[in-house]
C-alpha cells in the first residue's frame, strides 16, 4: 500500500505531496509535504515548505479504487491550498518502483534481509528475502499493492522470522 500521491495545479506546478508508509503491524504513516510557487522572470518557482509527519487511519482497502478516494480526501483535507478550491488540482501517483530494505532480527542475531520492490500504480509488490543462514532458506513472494510491508515480511517461511524485529535501511539518497 505504500505510494505517493502528487497533487499538482492546472497550470502544472507542484502543490503537495502525500507519502503513505505502512511499515508496522497496522500502523500507516502519511508525510504531507506542502510546496509554495511564486513568479520569477523566468516563470515560477516552487518550493517546500515544511513537512509534516503524521498517521493515517490504518486500514485495509478492497480495491486500488477505494485507495485513491481516500487519498484524495485526505489530501483535500490536509494541504491548505487544496482544501480552499479541491477541484483546482489534479491528483496522480509516482509511477517510479519504490524499493525498501529490512533487516530482520532478534535480540540474539541477525534473521535475513528482506527488499521489497512495489509499484502502487502497477499493482504489485515483490519480496525478496536473504537469509543470513543459508541459501535455501532464501525465497521470493509476490504480491499486490494492497498488501502492507509488515505483513508481506511475516509471510516468509523461515520459522525465525515470526519473532524478529524489522529495521529499516535508511535511503539518504530517498528525497521523500
Amino acid at each position: 500500500m505504500d505510494r505517493k500521491l502528487i497533487v499538482t495545479s492546472k497550470k502544472g506546478y507542484l502543490q503537495a505531496e502525500l507519502i503513505f508508509r505502512y511499515e508496522g503491524r497496522n500502523d500507516a504513516r502519511c508525510s504531507v509535504i506542502e510546496y509554495s510557487n511564486y513568479e520569477t522572470d523566468d516563470g515560477y518557482s516552487v518550493f517546500a515548505l515544511s513537512p509534516m509527519d503524521g498517521y493515517a487511519q490504518y486500514k485495509k482497502f478492497k480495491s486500488i479504487d477505494e485507495i485513491k478516494a481516500y487519498d484524495i480526501a485526505l489530501a483535500k483535507d490536509k494541504v491548505q491550498e487544496v482544501r480552499a478550491n479541491p477541484n483546482d488540482f489534479t491528483y496522480t501517483y509516482d509511477t517510479e518502483d519504490v524499493i525498501y530494505r529490512y533487516f530482520l532480527k532478534t535480540h540474539i542475531d541477525v534473521i535475513g534481509m528482506a527488499q521489497i520492490r512495489s509499484n502502487f500504480l502497477k499493482n504489485y509488490k515483490e519480496l525478496e528475502f536473504f537469509s543470513a543462514k543459508a541459501f535455501v532458506h532464501d525465497e521470493t513472494i509476490s504480491s499486490n499493492s494492497l498488501e502492507g510491508n509488515y505483513d508481506l515480511v511475516k509471510s516468509i517461511r523461515d520459522q525465525r522470522v515470526g519473532y524478529s524485529d524489522m529495521q529499516g535501511v535508511i535511503d539518504w539518497d530517498r528525497d521523500s
